[in-house]
């Protein structure tokens, strides 16, 4: 058995994440983790994560691109594309009377992600 210190957010004080390992072999999986965590951890943990997240997006603005560059990153016809933004897998975003993608999207289909 082994803790985890986390910060927490209200205070200065640091609390524990108790991890149990418990070790077995079915099918070749080899070992599960138990983390007991409580309440408040788990709500700073998540909320902390949240925060970097938003950070990290508004810190970055969002990048367009033409359909003839998001084809060509991904790889596919712009018939895709078009198919894509009618079943909403890959939304594409009006800038006047040109369509374009959001770079983030389009990295996330990339990475397999879905949007």
């Amino acid at each position: 058995m082994s803790t985890t210190a986390f910060p927490c957010c209200k205070d200065t004080t640091f609390k524990r994440i108790i991890r149990i390992s418990l070790t077995f072999d079915y099918n070749n999986r080899t070992s599960q983790t138990l983390m007991i965590v409580s309440k408040d951890d788990l709500e700073c943990i998540v909320q902390n994560a949240i925060d970097k997240l938003l950070e990290q997006r508004e810190n970055k603005p969002e990048i367009f691109l033409t359909a003839e560059e998001t084809a060509k990153r991904l790889k596919v016809d712009r018939s895709t594309l078009w198919r894509w933004n009618k079943e909403g897998y890959l939304v594409a975003n009006k800038v006047g009377s040109k369509v374009r993608y959001k770079l983030s999207d389009v990295e996330r289909i990339q990475k397999g992600e879905l949007i």
